[in-house]
């Protein structure tokens, strides 16, 4: 007995049709490695880009990015949420009036303290990058900057002529959430004013 012609053609129908199934599975699945490496490339690109700066800057740090990526900080971030979510918060003002111990007691330097939220800044090995800070995801830092650097320090003029004080600004680094160079999230070091130091300059003997 030889199958009939309907059989047969049934037959070649459920091979093309799983055939063409499976074509269009690896097409979607081409496609779809397709777009995250474009994604990617892009992502990389904005890594590699170099922040520009357009308002509340200073020499390590800038609050106002003119090519900052919100929307593709956001996807990434979204991306892996619970990981990153709770890394977001911000810096407790204590107020320069009431951090030392006993009353009378004052700074030697002017300065100034705030909290900053920098969309990029410089890392430890002097490269700018861009810095998770925009709508809820925010990273507050307090600084505190010199508002006289280099100038001699106060109540210091019955010094000895050949001792002198200046007012010198310190730093340190704080870990924060940033875009790599290879366009991913990570945890960096950035360069932040932190304090407003005398610092007395010993004569040579």
């Amino acid at each position: 007995m030889y199958p009939s012609v309907s059989k047969l053609v049934e037959g070649d129908m459920s091979k093309f049709c799983y055939t063409a199934g499976v074509i269009f599975l690896l097409l979607m699945l081409q496609m779809t490695t397709a777009a995250k490496a474009g994604d990617q490339a892009t992502l990389s690109a904005l890594g590699k880009t170099t922040p520009k700066c357009k308002a509340n800057g200073t020499e390590v740090l800038c609050q106002g990015v003119e090519n900052y990526p919100a929307n593709e900080l956001e996807s990434l971030i979204k991306s892996d949420a619970t990981r990153y979510m709770e890394l977001f918060g911000e810096d407790l003002l204590i107020g320069l009036s009431t951090r030392f111990d006993h009353p009378g007691e004052e700074s030697l330097c002017r300065n100034s303290e705030r909290l900053v939220y920098p969309q990029s800044g410089l890392n430890k090995d002097e490269k700018w990058l861009f810095i998770v800070n925009h709508d809820k995801y925010k990273q507050g830092i307090r600084i505190e900057e010199c508002l006289g650097a280099g100038e001699q320090c106060s109540l210091t003029e019955s010094f000895p002529n050949n001792y002198k004080t200046e007012c010198r600004q310190h730093y340190v680094y704080r870990q924060l959430l940033s875009l790599s160079p290879q366009g991913r999230i990570v945890k960096e070091q950035f360069r932040f004013p932190a304090s407003c130091k005398c610092v007395v300059k010993v004569p040579e003997m």
